[in-house]
């Protein structure tokens, strides 16, 4: 009777264990695909068939980027994939990339003035950040008109007292905007966690310039990659040096999560004078939630495998005595 009260404790055990892991590989692969900002090479291949990777580069502070240097490193990135022969001329646009700044401006509208963060932003951003449109449209490199503005929800609301204002005027640093749309900010965990949210608005990058003198500090591109690391070998050898560039396509792969495990408390650290915007911190912090999880899933685990690999060699010894007791009957009876 203690035995099998035993054995019923033992597998109730092993049973909590086996959902403790299953929960953990769940949330493992819910935060795997948590950000958006993280999946914009899967979006933009699409369903044509081509591999693409995405990269981000940060600058540190001090050593931001100015308008000439991604000309120039645009011009490099063309270069390399003809080099490559790389075909530029399909359907689908073999790179695509965006960039920003980070600062503060005084918008007015007709319910007052606010001090709100403005991020000035270049390329095709909100590919890279498909924030939600509440209203309007968004912006990108391409317009010809620099005097649009995209706000976030708060500040719509807190400058407007409304969220359906596009095509209204706002002030920006004592100059007229058109408001081109409305957005919502990130809302999940990670993001929150990381900074998102609040009053914000998204300008063009040289309406900034000219305002705050702020320069780049975070350059994302998707390129094309035919074979492993060719778009980080692109980037890593173009790039202007300083700074650090992460593959945001890679950053969930099993390989990548172990490393973080094996470098826990130094990853921690932070000794490049980076200060990385709130969706590279809402990604780390994914990262690391990973890596958490991926600890309690194999910890959870072992125990049942331990288990079943003695229940395994206990049924294996008594097929064996059981084989070896007919084979001297058969051999008695014959």
């Amino acid at each position: 009777m203690r035995i099998k009260r035993g054995m019923i404790v033992i597998l109730a055990i092993n049973a909590l264990l086996i959902a403790a892991f299953l929960a953990s590989t769940i949330r493992c692969v819910h935060y795997a695909n948590l950000l958006e900002s993280q999946e914009a090479a899967t979006r933009w291949a699409g369903t044509s068939g081509v591999r693409f990777a995405q990269l981000s580069c940060f600058r540190p502070v001090g050593k931001e980027l100015t308008l000439n240097d991604v000309a120039q490193f645009r011009s490099a990135v063309e270069t390399k994939l003809t080099d490559a022969s790389i075909d530029l001329e399909t359907d689908v646009k073999m790179w695509v990339d965006a960039f920003s700044a980070k600062s503060s401006l005084t918008v007015q509208g007709n319910k007052g003035s606010i001090e709100a963060t403005a991020y000035g932003i270049g390329g095709q951003y909100f590919t890279f950040h498909p924030l939600k449109l509440v209203s309007g449209s968004y912006i990108s490199e391409d317009d010809l008109a620099r005097d649009c503005v995209v706000l976030t929800r708060g500040l719509a609301w807190a400058l407007f007292g409304a969220v359906d204002v596009a095509g209204m005027t706002v002030s920006v640093g004592g100059k007229p905007y058109l408001v081109s749309g409305v957005v919502d900010m990130e809302d999940d965990a990670a993001s929150l966690a990381a900074g998102a949210g609040g009053q914000c608005l998204y300008v063009h990058y040289d309406a900034l310039y000219q305002t705050t003198d702020t320069k780049i500090d975070c350059y994302e591109i998707i390129l094309a990659d035919p074979i492993s690391s060719f778009a980080k070998n692109i980037v890593t050898e173009s790039f202007p040096t300083g700074g650090e560039i992460v593959e945001n396509s890679a950053r969930y792969g099993l390989g990548r999560i172990l490393d973080i495990i094996l470098d826990f408390g130094r990853r921690s650290m932070n000794t490049s004078g980076i200060l990385y915007p709130y969706w590279e911190n809402a990604a780390r912090y994914t990262e690391d939630m990973m890596a958490l999880m991926l600890v309690f899933a194999a910890v959870s685990v072992l125990t049942p495998l331990v288990f079943l690999g003695i229940f395994a060699t206990g049924v294996i010894r008594r097929l064996n005595v059981q084989g070896k007791r007919v084979a001297r009957k058969i051999k008695d009876r014959y």
